[in-house]
């Protein structure tokens, strides 16, 4: 891993020095580190630069800084570009198995983003107990996995489940010197149903083999875009066009799901009720039409945004109510799937 990093990542600013942890600490540490450094740095606590892992900086800066870096080490995606591309990968995007990054820039909003960690402290600082990625990395008999690698899928095979071959090129090395590599070398990578995006997956003794110890390798999902659907979670988004029929008079609207089926949900007229009247873009919940939830046999819900097709019908969807039959008191019949 560190000839990877070394190979790609200029004289960036170190985040990981910023917080004071190692490279290959898990989140709950990211997430430790910086709830001991904000009091700190905090512009209103007072500031003692000897007490922090960098004594160079201003108070502002180191506020500035401090959450910066807690930004993109907390999350999985800009963390794995961060380590092979350092910070010009962040700015720049770059290209991961065909798939391009978006560009990262820093919010600004330190204020939002304290916040948002006191509001969720108790949970980010605890530890899971159900043995997951994180702490699988930690227990890995290295300190750190030698390999990384994104598996490139779609939203139907995070839904579905699926297995990836993944190919890389594995070294054989011995005192510090490249012996010989097989660049056809693959695992396959199985991925559960429900897998979130950027999850991270440790397969044991698939990397490197370093002076007769074969190292671990770390594998992160990576969802490409999706046309129709975008995941929040377990919850699917999309958007629905309306037409200006459809708007006045209601009917039945059909509605794709990811996994292939037609929903025909119905739409009432104005006329009918107008308790969503003051809503602009008017969003339809459909509950358990969304992502699987792994380890149970739930699933999340579908929002469908409805759009007009033109402006007329913008103006009627604010009135129009919506409901589906599991929604409201009468027969499923009213709820189609073929």
């Amino acid at each position: 891993m560190d000839s990877i990093r070394q190979k790609h990542v200029s004289k960036d600013r170190d985040l990981y020095a910023i917080m004071g942890i190692k490279r290959e600490a898990i989140p709950a540490e990211v997430h430790k580190a910086y709830d001991i450094l904000s009091k700190k740095c905090h512009p209103e606590y007072n500031y003692d630069p000897t007490e922090l892992p960098i004594q160079t900086f201003s108070q502002s800066e180191y506020w500035q800084a401090l959450n910066e870096a807690y930004e993109v080490l907390s999350d999985p995606t800009l963390r794995y570009i961060f380590d092979l591309y350092g910070e010009k990968g962040l700015q720049t995007g770059v290209c991961l198995a065909g798939w391009q990054t978006p560009v990262y820039t820093f919010s600004g909003d330190c204020t939002k983003i304290y916040s948002n960690f006191l509001a969720n402290r108790e949970t980010l600082l605890t530890k899971p107990k159900i043995p997951n990625a994180d702490l699988i990395l930690a227990m890995c008999n290295n300190d750190h996995p030698e390999v990384m690698h994104p598996v490139m899928v779609t939203l139907e095979e995070r839904f579905h489940g699926a297995k990836k071959k993944v190919y890389y090129t594995r070294n054989i090395v011995r005192n510090g010197s490249v012996l010989s590599c097989n660049k056809d070398w693959y695992v396959e990578v199985y991925i559960p149903a429900g897998t979130p995006h950027a999850t991270c997956l440790i397969k044991p003794g698939v990397g490197d083999i370093v002076d007769n110890t074969a190292r671990d390798s770390m594998f992160v999902v990576l969802q490409l875009s999706h046309a129709t659907f975008r995941a929040s979670g377990h919850d699917l988004i999309m958007s629905q066009s309306v037409s200006l029929k459809m708007a006045l008079l209601g009917g039945l609207l059909p509605v794709q799901t990811i996994d292939g089926r037609t929903l025909k949900i119905i739409m009432l007229p104005l006329a009918s009720i107008t308790s969503l009247a003051d809503q602009q873009c008017p969003t339809l919940l459909i509950k358990g039409e969304g992502m699987p939830i792994p380890r149970s046999n739930r699933r999340g819900n579908l929002s469908i945004q409805l759009q007009a097709e033109d402006t007329l019908g913008r103006v009627l969807l604010s009135g129009v109510a919506l409901w589906c039959a599991n929604e409201i008191h009468i027969p499923r019949l009213r709820r189609h799937a073929y």
